[in-house]
């Protein structure tokens, strides 16, 4: 269970107080929320970095750990000990310093990238497997990790 929201596309703002009550009946109910983050002006991880100060008992997830140009910002975010990177959105270099820095309890893939399932599975995939990172990391983002993301 969780919810994912995309403000950018669904035409708010994470600091509207209406959406504050549900991040926090989320977090009262151990749901994760994921993002879309990485776009402007609506969606930036500094924003959901925000929501994640405010909330505390909430888990947030950055579903792209800042697209392309914005990782450094999903790092930044990632300090706070609620916040969650999904790494099907940066370059590989990116996903490499992230993996190096963030508490790899908190990193995991998913496949929510680019406009069909072939290109994640052909390309965002195949990328998270020639990262430098350890054959244990890899393995706690691609399973470990998301399942304990969801338990309650």
């Amino acid at each position: 269970r969780g919810l994912k929201f995309h403000p950018w596309i669904q035409g708010f703002s994470t600091a509207d107080p209406v959406f504050g009550e549900m991040c926090a009946l989320a977090g009262e109910h151990r749901v994760p929320v994921i993002f879309h983050d990485g776009t402007p002006c609506n969606c930036l991880s500094e924003q959901i970095g925000g929501l994640a100060r405010r909330f505390p008992d909430t888990r947030f997830v950055l579903g792209h750990a800042g697209l392309l140009w914005n990782w450094r910002s999903a790092l930044a975010a990632a300090a706070l000990p609620n916040v969650w990177l999904c790494l099907c959105g940066p370059h590989q270099r990116g996903m490499e310093i992230l993996c190096a820095r963030v508490d790899p309890a908190r990193l995991l893939w998913g496949s929510d990238y680019g406009f069909g399932f072939a290109e994640i599975m052909s390309y965002r995939l195949p990328l998270l497997r020639q990262c430098r990172i350890g054959d244990a990391l890899r393995a706690r983002i691609l399973g470990a990790n998301p399942l304990r993301l969801l338990e309650r």
